[in-house]
């Protein structure tokens, strides 16, 4: 029921009050209420269900509204509400949905009680003036959707996030977030995570993997790089992802490893390349790339057949970045690379038969495919480029030309009076079609001309470019002006060539070469570390040296010597990083000549003035930076094998003493399984225990180890070395048949109960991992 407030009143609007009862909601949106309260008529409505009060210019909400004992769902947004202390909404116990968003709500002015509602699933409190979570938001213990987005919320309270253990929504976008509390990772049931527009830069977000249901998840302009962007592997139902307005340089990784993917936003970063993982998306629906540093794409994007939406606007794309296999996008509806630096379009493009909007303004564009003219897409933008020549529109096929094959006239009037003709085809010889192709293409050489003209143009605008990086080294012996350079010489192939401006704060100080003097490093765990002055010339053996000499040359500039030294018994990660980091040290300096190699015992005469022909060698040297492979070892234990059907192992003490012919025994010692067979166990145990040792071989041992399967009287020397010897006396059969019982332990689970540790008995029967029988502890 829509009702339109008037001066009248509500009777006038609504004479028939024995209706009233009977009304289930009520929408009084966009009227302006006097003195803010209703109608006495309008409490009649005893059954009501749901109210609106939207863009209704309530400063306070009306007291009529707690005597609505059965509402369940109240919107009162876009208001001027600053306090709704008045309205009594905590005494209406059923309601289910409550919207308070776009007033000035703060966080005093809503009621403690408001969220303790046992029927409350959806929360929406956003475009307000609150600047912290209150902890009786914890009491609403059955809150589905959650959205504080909006506010100046700084901190959330841990307790909100340990009792909403059911929450699927939340919006926390647009807030003043620093952080967010460790027990987030207990909403196992979240679907919707926003967290855009918070400066949670320095947050890592490690407990986002615990989240395995999550299927949306915005983390825009929150200063995510490659220091802090989680990894995001574990979330396999995720679909969306919103990482725009970043500082990230490429994709990461982790993301390329989720299968489900649909739609994907890193606009507004500084993503150089794509990776070629990108064709493990193969439900990527939206790839937004927008605003970014692409100068390509890579060829595995057409992998992506479902693509349908590709937004590459401001980026520095040209024809050769884009893959000319994009026609197998088949699915395509939006084309967006504008403001880039295209020439042309791949032809592949018009085999996109689906596009609806295709947007190429401000680029270079000299002329578009052919068969653009075949498209019928709704929008087509290709203003701002000045020299675009729009291909010529192919000749509209002359009716029943398509058909020359079966050589029969499919006009539709002469079907339908049921008169088929046979069409008369024209032999033309060579000379006559030769004629024909000559007055066709005359037509269309003024515009290829235009075309042809366009290009050129675009190929001397380059070679300018090129000749005057080239020739900005050669004096300027004219009168100055942009033709200067058009007749400039280029360099040599090397003088044009750039270095890669490299940082190298992580591995050399700042003010390394600037003194005069002896600099000696040590290579420890990949990196260089400087060694003292007073160790100058004294190397160890098994270690690496980088040695640079700064002197004055003859026309009073700084001069460096660069040396790395290599030991004796040095490793191989160590002789590859003093080569690696001595290239770096001179590209820092921007020396000039070569590194200089010297070894142990062949040291040249430079090097050897260098330390006054005085070297000490030293025996020893730091550790490798690889991590040694250690031989694993293993405990040798010996257990007995029982439960029927369900077997397990029982640990007994290693030692022939223990063995029984009523039953089988493995003894473990590491890469070598025993299973000794009992005369009198049973077949049942002999099959089970080969299957469990061949468990333990694939899975613990890694199929490192034997199984050797005996009898007694045929056991080897090793099993009986390993028990300690032989037995003096013959093995027995100490527990026969029936009377033996089994010591089955006992399963627990640990669990936090009121205040203290519950320990209640989970099951009765063992588990078997690794070391015999363990219990599982769930937190």
């Amino acid at each position: 029921l829509r009702l339109k407030w008037s001066n009248r009143g509500f009777s006038a609007v609504c004479p028939m009050a024995s209706v009233l009862p009977f009304v289930r909601g009520v929408d009084f949106s966009r009227n302006d209420f006097p003195k803010g309260g209703f109608s006495t008529k309008v409490t009649e409505m005893s059954n009501l269900r749901w109210l609106r009060l939207k863009w209704s210019n309530l400063s306070q909400l009306p007291k009529e509204i707690g005597q609505f004992k059965k509402l369940e769902a109240l919107n009162i947004s876009h208001n001027q509400l600053k306090d709704i202390n008045g309205g009594d909404v905590p005494s209406i116990n059923t309601l289910r949905v409550f919207n308070a968003s776009h007033n000035h709500l703060s966080d005093e002015n809503i009621p403690p009680n408001l969220f303790c509602g046992k029927e409350l699933v959806t929360v929406d409190v956003s475009y307000n003036n609150l600047v912290k979570v209150s902890e009786d938001l914890a009491q609403g213990k059955n809150i589905i959707a959650l959205s504080l987005s909006h506010n100046k919320i700084v901190a959330i309270p841990g307790t909100v996030f340990t009792n909403l253990s059911g929450v699927q929504f939340i919006d926390l976008s647009d807030n003043e977030l620093l952080n967010l509390p460790p027990q987030i990772r207990r909403l196992e049931h979240l679907q919707h995570l926003n967290l855009a527009n918070n400066p949670l830069q320095h947050f890592t977000f490690k407990m986002l993997e615990k989240l395995t249901s999550l299927t949306y998840l915005n983390l825009s302009n929150t200063g995510r790089d490659f220091s802090n962007t989680p990894h995001l592997d574990k979330l396999i139902h995720l679909t969306d992802v919103d990482m725009s307005c970043n500082n990230l340089s490429r994709i990461p990784e982790p993301l390329y490893l989720l299968e489900n993917i649909q739609r994907v936003k890193m606009g507004h970063n500084c993503i150089r390349e794509l990776s070629s993982l990108i064709d493990t998306w193969t439900k990527l629906v939206t790839l937004d790339l927008s605003s970014n540093l692409l100068t390509s794409l890579h060829p595995n994007i057409c992998k992506c057949t479902k693509l349908r939406r590709l937004f590459l606007s401001d980026n520095k794309l040209t024809f050769e970045g884009i893959p000319p296999g994009i026609g197998k996008l088949a699915e395509l509806e939006h084309f967006v690379v504008a403001r880039n630096q295209l020439e042309c379009v791949p032809e592949g493009i018009v085999r996109c038969y689906k596009l609806k909007t295709i947007i190429l303004c401000s680029n270079r564009l000299v002329t578009l495919p052919e068969g653009i003219h075949y498209l019928k897409p709704e929008k087509l933008d290709i203003k701002d480029n000045p020299n675009l020549v729009m291909p010529p529109k192919p000749a509209e096929q002359v009716k029943g030309a398509g058909e020359e094959w079966y050589n029969i006239d499919f006009d539709p009037e002469i079907l339908q009076k049921g008169v088929v003709t046979q069409t008369v085809q024209v032999i033309k010889n060579a000379y006559a079609r030769q004629k024909e192709r000559r007055l066709k293409t005359r037509g269309d050489e003024e515009a290829a001309m235009k075309v042809l003209k366009g290009l050129v143009e675009v190929a001397d605008q380059r070679h300018q470019r090129d000749v005057q990086s080239a020739a900005s080294g050669i004096d300027d012996l004219d009168s100055g002006g942009p033709d200067q350079y058009s007749h400039a010489k280029p360099k040599r192939w090397d003088a044009t060539l750039k270095r890669h401006q490299l940082d190298y704060a992580d591995i050399f100080l700042e003010d390394t070469g600037t003194m005069m003097g002896l600099t000696v490093w040590q290579i420890e765990n990949f990196y260089p570390v400087q060694v003292e002055e007073n160790f100058h010339g004294h190397f160890y053996l098994g270690d690496c040296y980088i040695i640079l000499k700064t002197q004055w040359n003859q026309v009073s500039e700084l001069d460096w010597v660069i040396y790395y030294w290599i030991g004796r018994d040095t490793t191989v990660d160590k002789k590859a990083c003093a080569a690696v980091h001595a290239v770096n040290l001179r590209n820092m300096l921007d020396a000039r000549g070569k590194t200089h190699r010297e070894e142990y015992g062949e040291e040249s005469e430079d090097f050897l003035e260098i330390f006054n022909n005085t070297i000490n060698y030293i025996e020893g040297g730091s550790q490798s930076g690889f991590f040694p492979v250690q031989k694993e070892d293993y405990t040798i234990k010996l257990y007995r094998v029982q439960g029927g059907k369900k077997p397990f192992l029982e640990p007994v003490e290693t030692s022939c003493s223990s063995l029984d012919l009523g039953h089988v025994f493995l003894l473990d010692a590491g890469t070598e399984l025993y299973l000794w067979y009992g005369n009198k166990s049973t077949l049942m145990e002999r099959s089970k225990s080969q299957l469990i040792a061949e468990k333990i071989r694939k899975i613990e041992r890694k199929n490192q180890a034997t199984i050797a399967i005996f009898r007694p009287g045929e056991e080897p020397e090793e099993f009986w070395t390993i028990l300690g010897g032989e037995p003096s006396t013959p093995v027995r059969c100490l527990y026969p048949g029936k009377n033996f019982v089994s010591r089955l332990p006992k399963l627990y689970k640990v669990g936090l109960g009121a205040g203290y540790l519950e320990l209640p008995q989970s099951m009765s029967h063992c588990l078997y991992h690794g070391d015999g029988p363990v219990a599982s502890i769930h937190s």
